[in-house]
């Protein structure tokens, strides 16, 4: 689980890196959708 939020931290930091809003708001998104999907594979996995 560490290095799933550390690679997500590091697209994270990625994507804050790039100079266009659009695209830096798309990467945001991207991020936050992988990081609910990792938190809900966790917790499935927990529960099985």
């Amino acid at each position: 689980m560490a290095s799933a939020t550390s690679s997500l931290l590091f697209m994270l930091n990625w994507a804050t890196q790039d100079s266009t809003p659009t695209l830096n708001f798309t990467s945001f998104l991207f991020v936050l959708t992988s990081a609910i999907a990792l938190a809900t594979l966790q917790i499935a996995h927990k529960h099985n």
